[in-house]
């Protein structure tokens, strides 16, 4: 993959002399952010070896080796749900950041049993490229990874994620969701994007009512709430994994709208874990 664009359009945050600093490319300028008592790796201050008593409740840390976000919970540094199950390959080092701090907001449920290698990759895009970046992202269930652009955010970092989770926890089960008429097509119709469809748990497709029709466009009991991709004809797989980037960053916003989405997801993918503004999600 492209591991770094032309320097003109480089920005990065940088270690220099246990200081972290924000350089541009376009310019040349180092600006001080932020000095690292214990140390800088990757763009970012580390945390003390060996943990222990911390006083400013929710600062992140890197770990010492730069593949981990130790944060301060109740006093204590406790390394982030992802560490030791995610692997980022990145062309910078904010990039790297932003995906491990995304990540970091999962609860350790949605990482068991997985290991997720993830590309941030500067000119990666879909379709057609856009000024050299993409604000998408794509997970590749042939080569188990995850591949974003350089525009992509917290949103799209835990979408595909969550893809990747599906795939996993999908299982290959009888799929009655499926008109028999469909099945006839699947010749001309690559493995991998008919796996990539179905990469969501089988009782989440029953909860929303989701089919795929005969002339290949899915419907729903429970029509899709997200507007992923402009609220057209929405995979169940895709609404899956919107509804459950819904569920962490725009909870109450899923909460009021499809109130037996955000129930499934807590009890069946975030293990009770709740991202709600407030508790009763007033619709004000």
């Amino acid at each position: 993959f492209d591991c770094i664009p032309g320097a003109a359009a480089y920005q990065d945050v940088i270690c220099k002399d246990n200081n972290v600093y924000q350089f541009d490319g376009t310019s040349g300028k180092q600006t001080m952010q932020a000095s690292c008592p214990w140390g800088c790796t990757g763009g970012a201050c580390t945390a003390p070896i060996g943990g222990g008593n911390c006083t400013k409740e929710g600062q992140q840390l890197l770990r010492d080796d730069g593949n981990c976000i130790v944060g301060c919970t109740d006093g204590r540094w406790e390394s982030s749900s992802p560490c030791g199950h995610v692997e980022v390959f990145s062309y910078n080092n904010q990039s790297k950041l932003e995906v491990l701090q995304a990540l970091a907001k999962l609860p350790p449920i949605v990482f068991e049993g997985l290991n997720v290698r993830i590309i941030a990759d500067w000119q990666f895009f879909i379709g057609a490229p856009i000024r050299d970046k993409v604000v998408g992202g794509i997970y590749s269930p042939d080569s188990d990874y995850i591949q974003i652009g350089s525009s992509a955010d917290a949103d799209i970092i835990i979408h595909e994620f969550i893809h990747n989770w599906g795939h996993v926890h999908s299982g290959f089960y009888p799929q009655p969701w499926v008109p028999f008429s469909y099945f006839t097509s699947l010749a001309s119709i690559p493995l991998s994007s008919f796996l990539g469809g179905r990469a969501v748990p089988f009782d989440y497709i029953g909860v929303i009512g989701c089919r795929i029709n005969r002339d290949g466009t899915y419907s729903y009991t429970h029509p899709n709430v997200t507007g992923y991709g402009g609220g057209g004809n929405v995979r169940c797989n895709e609404d899956f994994a919107d509804s459950a980037m819904w569920y962490v960053q725009h909870a109450c916003s899923l909460y009021n709208k499809s109130p037996e989405r955000y129930q499934y997801l807590k009890d069946k993918v975030f293990g009770g874990k709740e991202y709600k503004e407030s508790p009763d999600c007033a619709k004000g």
